[in-house]
């Protein structure tokens, strides 16, 4: 199965196209993979990609699924780092057997030895007196998600290194090794080398988990992707409550002029919250700026609306070539463009 993407640059010329080549004796698919709109493999959830450096990125995963060399994605919050591990998952050999998730994060860190690698029966007080499975046992022949390995302590990042290395740990209260087949996807937002010099983080650890290093860039990078995936959050969510409503054209084309810090989970948020509050089938710009305005109740509506104006004025400044470009980007006349600029004071070297 072939998959060809063309990528246009800014003057609408063709600079390149992106192929992608299956043998489809090594898929079970559910379903049509399609790099040109969305991924949903053995009911996982749906990976949105139109953008250049997404496509790259899922073609890269296609190749690097089907080893089991270990995988550290890295990104900010909300890029979709589980979302990835998932769909590497469902195109591995392992694909049969259950995704392990553990977040690190959200397991005490006097917890988390005996979560990861188990204990004996009486292994300590309070413990079972059955024992008990570890996160790496259960994960056995499967895929194992470490997700915000950035937060593990430094005493149990020694024993993960030993189970990376020799593929064998002990369980606490027990000398007896257990050998296990799991493959390692590991994920985090924390700057992983700047916390090594800080000696926060092994390096050696480092080094073994970034066999396959996968950095998913931002949503504001990806700018491609902004409207499909509104798309499909706007979809799920109108099956989700019952409704019919839509996102306006200007709307969408202004979502791709901010910043979403939170990236994709920002997103939905603010989607789920305009489709909730709004009563109108078409949801505009206005009730955008209108539901920013409560969250920051202190700031009064012309004020937001010239906070966000001089936001994307000083954006476009240094993504265009000229004013009439900057004028063409926003659908005004060059006149209204220099106008705003030298309204909010705005110099302009161009």
């Amino acid at each position: 199965m072939s998959r060809a993407k063309p990528v246009f640059g800014n003057n609408k010329e063709l600079t390149l196209i992106v192929n992608s080549v299956y043998d489809v004796t090594e898929f079970d698919y559910k379903g049509e993979l399609d790099f040109d709109s969305k991924i949903n493999i053995d009911g996982f959830q749906q990976f949105i990609a139109y953008d250049k450096k997404m496509l790259e990125i899922l073609d890269f995963v296609s190749h690097i699924a089907l080893v089991d060399s270990t995988v550290l994605i890295t990104g900010e919050t909300g890029t979709g780092k589980e979302v990835l591990a998932k769909l590497i998952h469902s195109l591995s050999k392992r694909k049969n057997k259950p995704f392990i998730k553990v977040n690190c994060a959200a397991i005490p860190e006097n917890l988390i030895e005996t979560e990861l690698f188990g204990y004996e029966p009486g292994a300590f007080t309070g413990a079972s007196p059955r024992g008990k499975k570890g996160f790496f046992e259960i994960a056995n022949n499967s895929t194992l998600f470490l997700d915000e390995i950035g937060e593990l302590p430094l005493n149990t990042q020694a024993k993960l290194l030993q189970v990376l290395q020799d593929k064998k740990f002990t369980k606490v209260g027990s000398p007896k090794l257990i050998e296990v087949n799991v493959r390692i996807i590991a994920a985090t937002n924390r700057k992983l080398e700047e916390m090594m010099e800080k000696n926060l983080f092994r390096q050696d650890l480092y080094y073994r988990l970034n066999v396959i290093p996968i950095d998913l860039p931002p949503l504001r990078e990806r700018l491609d992707d902004i409207e499909p995936t509104s798309t499909y959050i706007v979809q799920r969510m109108n099956n989700k409550y019952g409704f019919e409503k839509i996102l306006s054209r200007e709307l969408i084309e202004f979502f791709k002029l901010l910043p979403w810090k939170g990236n994709i989970r920002e997103l939905e948020n603010v989607i789920e919250k305009l489709l909730v509050v709004v009563p109108r089938k078409e949801i505009t710009k206005e009730d955008f700026l209108k539901l920013e305005q409560t969250k920051k109740s202190e700031i009064n509506p012309k004020q937001l609306i010239s906070d966000c104006e001089k936001e994307v004025l000083l954006k476009l400044l240094s993504s265009s070539k000229s004013m009439r470009d900057m004028a063409n980007k926003l659908g005004v006349s060059k006149a209204t463009v220099i106008r705003k600029l030298k309204q909010y004071n705005i110099s302009v070297h161009k």
